[in-house]
C-alpha cells in the first residue's frame, strides 16, 4: 500500500484532483457546466448529441448513420461534418453506455479524463523517452506542469477535444524512438494509426512535428539510419489502418470553404502589438489569444529553459527546440504551414509542453545544479514579461494578472532558498504544492468572472436542457420537415457564435450550420449573391434576411427575436411565439427539385450584379449552354443616388472616405420614385479597399476630433463650458490607452447603415480573424422593403475603424410583392413530389421538352444517377438534365473515398495481423 501511494501516479493523481477542486469543481457543483457559450454549445455539444443518437443507433439498431444529412446547412456529407469533431475521438465511444439525460455530465467528466490521461502519458514516456530515471516526485509534478499550462487553460474550456493531442503525441514520439533505437514497431503502427484515426486536423501538425523528429535522426545519427529508414513500413500500416475515416476526411477537408483561403492571411509579419505582448505570454495567458498564442508557464519552466540555455551543449536537443520555437512565434508563415497552409494560428504551442515538461523534469532532478545566476536571468525575463503585459494592456494597475506575477516571482525566491540546501521530504512536499498552486492560478485566471452568474461564458445546465426541450417546439405538423431557419436562441448568454445547429438535436433542418468544415459548392452558389453575413465556417449565415433566397432555398419557417429580422414575405404567426422567438410563415417556400422557366449561361450570369443574380435564381437555371434570360431579373431597378449635399443623381457613385470629424454621418440620398412600392432594397458596394490609418494618425484623428467636440459644446449655450478640457492631458491619455493598438491594426472594421430606423451592419474580418477571415473587395447589404419612396432619402455610412475607404455604391430595388408570388407558384405547381431513403432520393416528373430541373442540394461528387446526366449548375447545385416525356429520377450518394477508405482499412489491419503472427512465429522458433 505504501509502495503504491509512492508511485508517481499516485502523486500525480492527489495533484490533479487539488487543481481540478479549485479550477472545475466549483463550476460543477453551482449548477453550471464546462459547455462554452461560443464553439461549446453551437458546435461540441451538438457533435456530441448527434454522435450519441448514431452510436446507439448503430450497435443497437445496426444501422449506420445516412452518408448525406439533410438536416446539416442545405445538405452535407455527414462525414466531412462530424469526423472533426466526434467520429474518430475514442473517447466518444462509450455514450453507447450513456442515457441522453446524461450528456451534459458525460461532456463535463470526459475533459477531467482526458486532462488526468495527458499527465499520465507523460508519466510514462518521460523515463522511457528520455532514458533517464526520475525520481517520483519528480515524475508526478512533470505530469501536471505538461497537463496544465495556458494552451490547456484555453482548450479545457473552449474546445475539450484539443486535448486528445496531449495525449497522443508524447506516445507517439516515443513510438518512433522506440522502433528506431530497438526495432519494436508494434506501437508505433498502433499510434500512426490512432493518431489519424482521431482528427485529421491535428494528424497533420502531429505528423509535421514526427517528421522533424525523424529528420533529426536521420540527419545526426548514421549508426541507426537503416532503421530510421525503415520507419515507413509500420507507418505505412497504421496510415492503411485508418484510411476508412482518414481518407474522407482529408478529401471532404479538400472540398471545404476554409481549405481555399491564402496562405497566413497574406501576412509576412504579425502587427507590432503581437511583437509587444509576446514576452507577456511567457508567464501570461490572454482570455482571447492573438493569433491563438496561449502563453503561460509555471516559474520551474521557465527557469529550467533558461538552466537548460545556460548548458547548451548538455541540453543541446532542447535549445534547439527553443530557437525554434522562438522563430516560429515571430513569423506567421510558421504557424500557417502547421495550421494546413492557411490562417496563423499558434496552435502548434500544443507540440511545445511535452519538451517543457521535459526539461521542467530535468531541472527538478537536478535542482542541486541550479544557480543563483539561472535565477537572475529568470528574474530579468520575467521582468520583461511583466512589463510586456503591462504595456499590452496600457499601463492598467487594476491588471489581474497581478496574482499570477506573484506566485511566479514567489517560486523564484522558493528556489533560491534551495540554493546549497539539500532536498529533503517536506521541500519536495511544498516545491509540489507551489508548482500547483501556480498552475491553478494560470488555469482560472481567466476564466474568474465565469463565477458569477451574470458574466459566465459557461452555459448552465438547466440553459441546456431547456434548450435541448425547445428544439422540438420549431416542430412543423408537415410529413417532411420543411427547411427553417431558426435565430438568436441564446439571448443574452450568445457568445461569438450562434446556437445554430441545436435543431439537429430534435431532426430539424436549420439552414444556417456553423461547423469548422462547409461544403465548398455551398459556399460557391451563395458567393455571386455576396451574402455579407457568410463566413468560412457560417456559410448560410442569416442570408441578409433576404426574401428572394430565403424562398429559393425552401425556408419555410423562420423563427428569430425582433419582427425587423422577418423577411416581408413571410407573415409574422403571433400565436407561435416560443421562448422570445417569433414564427414568420411564407407560402412562397421553394420544393427542393423544381423546374425554371429560363436557363442562363454562366457568362452572362458573371456580368450581373449580386441583385440581379439573385432574381435569376428565382425563374432560371445558370447553366452551360444556357442561352436566354431571365425575365423576372429583368424587372431589378437601379436606384439614382447622390452623395450627401449633393443633387448630382447617378446610377453609381465612386468616392473615397477618410475619417474626420463631422456632426452628422456621411452618406448618400435615394431619389424619391413611387415605383419602389414592393421592392426589397440592397445597397451593393464594390471595388472596396480600406487602408488603416497608422498609431500616430489615429492619435491625430482622436485629438481632432477631441477638439472638434468640445468647440461644438462651446458654442452650444444651452450647455456648461467643460473646464476640464486639456488637449495635452488627452494626448498623453491616448497615448497610455492605445499603447496595445501599436502600429497599424490587421482586424476588421464596421460598415453601419440605418433605413426607416433600421441598423444594417456589416463586418469585414480582419487577418487576425483566423476563422472567419475573407478577403472581400465587394458587399452587398439588404436594407429591407422600400418605405417613404415618395421623397428622397438620406441613408448613413459609417466606418466604424479610423483610415481610408475607398469604393463604388450602387443601388438596386427587386420585387418582393405579388409579381414574386406569382412566379414563386408556378414553381410549386410544377414542382415533382420527392421520396426519401438513406443516402437515395427518387423523383418522377414529365415534361414536354428537354430540360434542366434544378435543385438547391449543394453539389458534391459523391452523387450519381442511374438514370439521368446530372452537373453542377448554380455556381454549385445539383442539375438534372430531363428528357421528354416521361423521368424516373433516381440519385444516390456516397461518401468519396469511403469504399476505398474501406479496402484500404481492411488490407492494413488483415497487414497487421499477419506481421503478429509471422513474427511471433519467427521468434518462438528462434527461441
Amino acid at each position: 500500500m505504501k509502495r503504491l501511494i509512492k508511485h508517481p501516479l499516485s502523486i500525480y493523481t492527489i495533484l490533479f484532483f487539488i487543481i481540478i477542486l479549485i479550477v472545475f469543481v466549483p463550476f460543477l457543483i453551482g449548477g453550471g457546466s464546462l459547455i462554452w457559450n461560443a464553439d461549446g454549445i453551437t458546435q461540441h455539444f451538438p457533435a456530441l448529441i448527434q454522435w450519441h443518437h448514431d452510436l446507439r443507433n448503430l450497435f443497437l439498431n445496426h444501422k449506420l448513420p445516412s452518408a448525406w444529412d439533410w438536416n446539416i446547412s442545405l445538405g452535407q456529407d455527414y462525414l466531412q461534418t462530424f469526423s472533426y469533431y466526434v467520429m474518430g475521438d475514442i473517447f466518444t465511444y462509450p455514450l453507447i453506455l450513456v442515457k441522453s439525460t446524461h450528456l451534459i455530465e458525460y461532456y463535463n467528466l470526459m475533459i477531467l479524463i482526458r486532462l488526468w490521461l495527458a499527465g499520465a502519458a507523460l508519466i510514462f514516456v518521460a523515463p522511457r523517452l528520455t532514458k533517464h530515471t526520475f525520481s517520483n516526485w519528480v515524475l508526478s509534478a512533470g505530469g501536471i506542469i505538461y497537463t496544465f499550462s495556458g494552451f490547456t487553460a484555453f482548450i479545457a474550456f473552449e474546445h475539450p477535444f484539443f486535448i486528445n493531442p496531449l495525449i497522443i503525441f508524447p506516445l507517439l514520439c516515443w513510438s518512433l524512438i522506440r522502433f528506431i533505437r530497438t526495432g519494436r514497431w508494434k506501437l508505433l503502427t498502433i499510434m500512426v494509426a490512432w493518431t489519424l484515426w482521431n482528427n485529421f486536423y491535428f494528424a497533420f501538425m502531429l505528423a509535421l512535428a514526427t517528421f522533424l523528429i525523424w529528420l533529426w535522426f536521420l540527419l545526426t545519427q548514421p549508426q541507426l539510419r537503416k532503421r530510421t529508414l525503415q520507419v515507413f513500413g509500420p507507418v505505412i500500416i497504421g496510415a492503411l489502418i485508418s484510411a476508412p475515416l482518414f481518407l474522407p476526411s482529408v478529401l471532404a477537408t479538400m472540398n471545404a470553404v476554409r481549405t481555399n483561403t491564402v496562405i497566413a492571411n497574406g501576412m509576412w509579419l504579425y502587427p507590432i502589438n503581437y511583437y509587444l505582448a509576446l514576452p507577456g505570454n511567457i508567464i501570461g495567458n490572454e482570455s482571447l489569444p492573438l493569433f491563438w498564442l496561449n502563453g503561460g508557464m509555471s516559474f520551474i519552466s521557465v527557469t529550467a529553459i533558461i538552466f537548460s540555455f545556460r548548458r547548451f551543449k548538455k541540453y543541446i536537443n532542447y535549445n534547439l527546440i527553443w530557437i525554434i520555437t522562438m522563430v516560429g512565434l515571430c513569423f506567421p508563415i510558421f504557424s500557417a504551414v502547421f495550421n494546413g497552409g492557411t490562417s496563423p494560428s499558434n496552435r502548434w504551442l500544443l507540440l511545445i509542453c511535452l519538451p517543457v515538461a521535459l526539461i521542467s523534469m530535468e531541472l527538478l532532478e537536478n535542482l542541486d545544479q541550479l544557480a543563483i545566476r539561472d535565477l537572475q536571468i529568470t528574474g530579468i525575463l520575467g521582468g520583461i514579461a511583466t512589463l510586456s503585459l503591462f504595456i499590452s494592456h496600457n499601463l492598467n494597475v487594476n491588471l489581474n494578472f497581478g496574482l499570477l506575477i506573484a506566485a511566479f516571482f514567489s517560486g523564484l525566491l522558493t528556489l533560491a532558498l534551495l540554493i546549497n540546501h539539500p532536498l529533503q521530504k517536506k521541500t519536495k512536499i511544498w516545491l509540489l504544492i507551489i508548482i500547483s498552486l501556480g498552475l491553478s492560478i494560470l488555469m482560472i485566471r481567466n476564466h474568474s468572472k465565469d463565477y458569477n452568474p451574470d458574466s459566465t461564458s459557461l452555459v448552465p445546465k438547466q440553459t441546456i436542457q431547456a434548450l435541448l426541450k425547445n428544439q422540438k417546439t420549431f416542430k412543423t405538423l408537415d410529413q417532411d420537415q420543411p427547411r427553417i431557419y431558426v435565430d438568436q436562441q441564446l439571448g443574452n448568454i450568445n457568445g461569438i457564435a450562434p446556437a445554430s445547429n441545436l435543431p439537429i438535436a430534435a431532426g430539424l433542418n436549420n439552414i444556417e450550420s456553423y461547423w469548422s468544415l462547409q461544403n465548398k459548392s455551398t459556399n460557391q452558389f451563395l458567393a455571386g449573391l455576396q451574402i455579407q453575413s457568410s463566413n468560412p465556417n457560417d456559410v448560410i449565415g442569416n442570408l441578409d434576411h433576404r426574401n428572394l433566397i430565403f424562398n429559393i432555398l425552401g425556408v419555410k419557417n423562420i423563427w428569430t427575436n425582433t419582427e425587423q429580422n422577418v423577411p416581408k414575405s413571410y407573415l409574422v404567426n403571433e400565436q407561435a411565439t416560443t421562448k422570445g422567438l417569433i414564427k414568420g410563415e411564407t407560402q412562397n417556400s421553394y420544393p427542393r427539385l423544381y423546374l425554371p422557366k429560363y436557363s442562363v449561361n454562366p457568362k452572362t450570369y458573371q456580368k450581373l450584379s449580386p441583385t440581379e443574380k439573385e432574381a435569376t435564381l428565382v425563374d432560371s437555371v445558370v447553366v452551360k449552354g444556357g442561352t436566354q434570360h431571365s425575365d423576372f431579373a429583368k424587372k431589378v431597378q437601379t436606384i439614382p443616388i447622390a452623395l450627401n449635399g449633393s443633387e448630382n443623381w447617378k446610377s453609381s457613385i465612386t468616392t473615397t472616405y477618410k475619417t474626420h470629424p463631422s456632426l452628422l454621418p456621411d452618406g448618400i440620398n435615394i431619389k424619391a420614385n413611387p415605383k419602389l412600392k414592393g421592392m426589397e432594397l440592397h445597397l451593393e458596394i464594390t471595388n472596396l479597399s480600406y487602408k488603416a490609418a497608422t498609431w500616430g494618425q489615429r492619435k491625430q484623428i482622436a485629438y481632432t476630433n477631441y477638439v472638434f467636440n468640445n468647440h461644438q459644446n462651446h458654442q452650444n449655450p444651452q450647455k456648461d463650458s467643460d473646464l476640464r478640457i486639456n488637449p495635452t492631458g488627452f494626448k498623453l491619455n491616448w497615448y497610455k490607452n492605445n499603447l496595445n493598438n501599436f502600429g497599424r491594426k490587421v482586424g476588421g472594421y464596421n460598415i453601419d447603415t440605418t433605413y426607416q430606423k433600421q441598423i444594417n451592419s456589416v463586418y469585414q474580418s480582419g487577418a487576425n480573424n483566423l476563422s472567419f477571415y475573407q478577403h472581400r473587395s465587394a458587399l452587398t447589404i439588404n436594407l429591407g422593403p422600400a418605405k417613404q419612396y415618395k421623397k428622397d432619402q438620406f441613408i448613413p455610412l459609417e466606418f466604424s475603424q479610423d483610415g481610408t475607404y475607398h469604393y463604388t455604391i450602387t443601388m438596386k430595388a427587386v420585387p418582393i410583392d405579388n409579381r414574386f408570388d406569382q412566379v414563386a407558384k408556378q414553381i410549386q405547381k410544377n414542382a415533382p413530389i420527392i421520396s426519401y431513403k438513406d443516402n437515395q432520393l427518387t423523383s418522377k416528373i414529365t415534361v414536354s421538352k428537354s430540360q434542366w430541373l434544378t435543385s438547391t442540394i449543394p453539389w458534391s461528387n459523391g452523387w450519381t444517377s442511374s438514370t439521368h446526366k446530372i452537373k453542377a449548375v448554380n455556381q454549385g447545385m445539383i442539375g438534372i438534365k430531363l428528357h421528354q416525356g416521361v423521368n424516373y429520377i433516381k440519385l444516390e450518394y456516397k461518401t468519396p473515398g469511403l469504399n476505398i477508405g474501406i479496402i484500404l482499412g481492411i488490407i492494413g489491419t488483415i497487414s497487421l495481423i499477419i506481421l503478429i503472427i509471422f513474427t511471433a512465429f519467427f521468434h518462438n522458433k528462434k527461441a
